[in-house]
């Protein structure tokens, strides 16, 4: 048995949420339409998670930190790449306070690609201190990317989401790093 929806039967965000955005986020509703509102709006209070990293809260004896995931799923051509709005935007946070780190004369930035092997993530992590937001507007880009054996990043995915430590121990050339 398979279930099917057309993108019309599917809910809406209701207009009162709208109203009491932020005047930061007021945009979103003067300049989309409700289908992709709710998607600009969803995928610019993910992006905008990775950057509250200053909040936290207690649960169950350990401190929280504001990381959120969302996979928009839609058939083709349905507002979806409109999810790019929240990448822009962090991007100009970036630029605006300079949060971009420079290491050896590197600059990093906390965006993390999609398609990318296991120990990039964790080396951005590190370098920007723990802050970083994968982002990537096709699924498909990252759900191939999962079936590599140097690109399956999952468990990172995990462990970020439970607020976890995460380690990588790997042997190069005879020496442990």
């Amino acid at each position: 048995m398979s279930l099917t929806y057309e993108l019309g039967d599917t809910p809406l965000f209701d207009d009162a949420i709208y109203q009491r955005l932020p005047n930061m986020l007021k945009f979103i509703e003067t300049q989309y339409d409700s289908r992709n509102a709710d998607v600009v709006l969803m995928s610019t209070i993910t992006a905008l998670s990775s950057l509250s990293y200053f909040m936290r809260g207690m649960y169950s004896t350990r401190y929280q930190y504001p990381n959120l995931n969302t996979f928009i799923i839609a058939p083709p051509a349905q507002g979806k790449g409109q999810a790019r709005i929240a990448e822009s935007i962090v991007s100009d946070y970036e630029f605006a306070v300079n949060s971009g780190y420079t290491i050896d004369d590197k600059q990093y930035r906390h965006i993390i690609a999609g398609n990318n092997s296991y120990a990039n993530p964790i080396t951005v992590l590190n370098k920007c201190k723990g802050k970083g937001l994968i982002f990537e507007t096709e699924g498909d880009v990252v759900s191939q990317n999962f079936k590599n054996d140097w690109g399956d990043y999952t468990t990172v995915i995990r462990q970020l989401f439970h607020n976890e430590t995460i380690c990588i121990r790997a042997i190069v050339n005879e020496a442990i790093r």
